[in-house]
């Protein structure tokens, strides 16, 4: 799925595919993923996706483990589900393999490290990722622009799915 640091967007082109989506990305209910799920819609949309080894991000610091480290991954989860729950409603068969390979995953390291007598690593991942798709599954849509409406703000108007 990779990460946006570095992402550069034709503007025109991330308007056509309905820009990025307000209920996706930081300060939102699914708070991380913004621009894995714009990466997608251009898949979708039958546009180009280049990953390059150019620019570089630097990242100086760290998060130390413990909690820091486990608000990030269930932020990222939640969203990550979410991103698959709207997927999964407007191209269901192009987006059904991806959940569960990504599931699956998730799920295999915890039993790996369960059968190795170790404390299973990923089990909250796959937690937060569940819950996210169901949170994804319940709101609602914009077909055309697949984005979220924002229920708080926004008059859907009937439109969505």
């Amino acid at each position: 799925l990779g990460i946006g640091a570095g992402m550069a967007l034709d503007r025109a082109a991330a308007i056509d595919v309905g820009g990025f989506d307000p209920m996706m990305g930081p300060g939102s209910e699914f708070p991380s993923a913004d621009d894995r799920e714009i990466a997608v819609r251009f898949l979708l949309a039958d546009r180009h996706v280049l990953s390059v080894d150019h620019p570089v991000v630097t990242h100086h610091g760290h998060r130390a483990a413990g909690a820091a480290t486990r608000a990030l991954s269930k932020r990222d989860h939640l969203a990550l589900g979410g991103m698959f729950a709207k997927f999964l409603r407007v191209a269901p068969m192009r987006s059904l393999g991806h959940l569960f390979r990504f599931l699956l995953r998730s799920a295999g390291r915890a039993v790996g490290d369960s059968v190795r007598l170790r404390r299973p690593a990923g089990v909250g991942k796959l937690v937060w990722t569940i819950v996210g798709v169901g949170r994804g599954l319940r709101r609602p849509i914009d077909t055309q622009r697949v984005v979220f409406y924002d229920t708080v703000t926004e008059d859907h108007g009937g439109t969505s799915e």
